[in-house]
């Protein structure tokens, strides 16, 4: 298992076959990938800067592909995951 997504399921408890059921971007498919909304860059990030709770967000493929393509959802996204962990 990879630091980030450790990071990831250990914030939000999930553990073991508990993982998200549904994409925190359309809330209809089930996620395939933890994303990093604040990209890690061409040489990964090896200090593991980017791997913050802020930053790692569970997405199905069409929206994962889609953060690449439109900034503004990508920026949703940062909005709705801070709502998520701030409680609001």
């Amino acid at each position: 298992m990879k630091k980030y997504q450790k990071i990831f399921l250990d914030y939000w408890k999930f553990g073991g076959q508990h993982v998200p059921k549904r994409c925190w971007g359309c809330y209809q498919r089930e996620p395939s990938d933890l994303h990093h909304l604040k990209g890690r860059g061409m040489g990964g990030d090896p200090r593991g800067l980017r791997d913050d709770i802020y930053n790692l967000i569970p997405l199905c493929r069409s929206c994962h592909k889609k953060t690449d393509d439109n900034k503004d959802f990508n920026e949703r996204l940062k909005e709705r995951l801070k709502r998520f962990i701030d409680g609001n």
